[in-house]
């Protein structure tokens, strides 16, 4: 016969009513059900900001009554640096510097082969390709070789737009610029939720103010070349040949 379970009775700190839960659940019980549970969530509790001393109403254990304060108690001290592409003197927390003021300077340091980084076997230099772009996947790399292909004009990472949202200008580069349409491309290995991908937002908020841009998803792309049978007939298509075209990749820029 199966064993019972031995049963203790507890009592609710919500409405203190008396009830019964297995001995092996007892010691982590404090409500009696998910009503009183929901409630004690909801309880608010005065406390008193670490920052600023401010008394304010705090749930689930919050020390800061405002984004300002956590931001001042855990700021850093900060480091005058030098950037190593153009010279401008920026600051960083210590124990997060960098080589460069932006990651546009970045993208141009990696383009002109002046900053090396690991390579994941897909950034770097293709030596199929001109122009001697610096490309940061596969996907990127393929879209080149189409443009080669079919003869589109095209300008990798041509303009760093500067675009405002959740309060602060940050700095954005579009994949690729097409002239003879002057339209920007954006590729996107999968489509994720636009609040939380900081490229999609740019290029939907630089798409509000006029400028022509489009959002090419990776299975969109590639699904697009095998009907009109590009992915068969370019030479080097990555995704097709991951492992077979790695010998196509280097860091450091030709001299």
């Amino acid at each position: 016969m199966p064993r019972k379970s031995t049963q203790v009775t507890l009592t609710c700190t919500v409405c203190n009513t008396e009830y019964k839960k297995p001995a092996s659940r007892a010691e982590k019980s404090k409500f009696c059900s998910k009503a009183c549970k929901d409630k004690k969530s909801a309880q608010y509790s005065i406390v008193q900001c670490v920052c600023c001393k401010k008394e304010f109403k705090s749930k689930r254990g919050k020390k800061y009554c405002s984004r300002e304060c956590y931001i001042k108690e855990n700021k850093k001290e900060r480091i005058d640096l030098k950037c190593d592409y153009c010279g401008t003197i920026y600051q960083k927390p210590i124990g997060k510097a960098t080589k460069y003021c932006s990651k546009e300077c970045q993208y141009k340091a990696q383009s002109s082969g002046l900053h090396e980084i690991p390579s994941n076997g897909r950034l770097g230099f293709r030596y199929d390709l001109p122009n001697n772009y610096f490309f940061k996947s596969s996907l990127e790399a393929d879209y080149a070789r189409w443009c080669e292909a079919t003869k589109k004009p095209y300008v990798y990472e041509h303009k760093t737009f500067t675009v405002e949202y959740d309060g602060r200008d940050k700095q954005y580069t579009p994949d690729f610029y097409h002239p003879d349409e002057d339209r920007y491309v954006e590729l996107k290995a999968i489509r994720r939720d636009r609040k939380f991908n900081s490229n999609l937002l740019a290029a939907d908020i630089l798409k509000q103010k006029g400028v022509n841009i489009d959002v090419l998803l990776m299975h969109e792309f590639y699904t697009q070349i095998k009907q009109s049978n590009h992915y068969w007939s370019i030479d080097n298509i990555e995704n097709k040949n991951y492992h077979g075209t790695r010998h196509l990749i280097y860091l450091k820029k030709a001299l």
